[in-house]
């Protein structure tokens, strides 16, 4: 049961309050790892049912051990959080910690709330929007690849829409990141 709150305290499914974040642990060098620590995988959603069904079951067929899931929902007035419901109820082994905001706090504060609600184990935090789906196994070793280099902070795989104009694809090819080793350039 939970105490009685403004209705702006957002609570986790497990009860606690989510009014702040604790201070971020202090960052050590990553060197390349043939075994990656544990990855936190952010979902947030907002009135999108449909994509959310998609993504979460995107994730859970093609990823592997190791990881989290946390999805947050943003205040959704659609049936969104009767289907994560069903979904964790659906999935009794997997990790999941749904964050129910009473309200919609948009992109940012989401987000935040998902990040503070990651495992202190947690060596790596993928936040991902609901439209996103995943389509290949080996989606998230590509990522935790790239991330193995000091130098990268941040990585990102996206695809090219196939009905993107010539342009377009154009535009994507001269802005998509660079990577040092060719074969992950290739894969990414």
């Amino acid at each position: 049961h939970r105490p009685s709150t403004p209705r702006s305290t957002p609570y986790s499914r497990r009860g606690e309050p989510m009014t702040r974040c604790p201070p971020p642990p202090r960052l050590s060098p990553r060197g390349h790892r043939t075994r990656p620590g544990k990855v936190s995988i952010v979902v947030l959603n907002w009135n999108a049912r449909p994509f959310l069904e998609r993504c979460l079951g995107s994730i859970v067929r093609h990823t592997r051990g190791g990881h989290e899931l946390i999805v947050v929902d943003n205040g959704s007035a659609d049936d969104s959080k009767t289907f994560v419901g069903d979904f964790i109820r659906a999935h009794p082994g997997l990790d999941v910690e749904f964050i129910d905001l009473p309200e919609n706090l948009y992109f940012s504060r989401g987000f935040n709330l998902g990040f503070c609600a990651t495992s202190a184990d947690a060596e790596y935090v993928l936040m991902i929007c609901n439209d996103v789906e995943v389509k290949e196994e080996d989606w998230l070793t590509h990522l935790i690849e790239a991330m193995s280099d000091p130098r990268v902070i941040a990585a990102g795989q996206a695809q090219p829409h196939a009905t993107l104009s010539p342009e377009q694809r154009d535009i994507y090819r001269r802005n998509a990141p660079r990577y040092s080793n060719p074969d992950l350039e290739r894969r990414m």
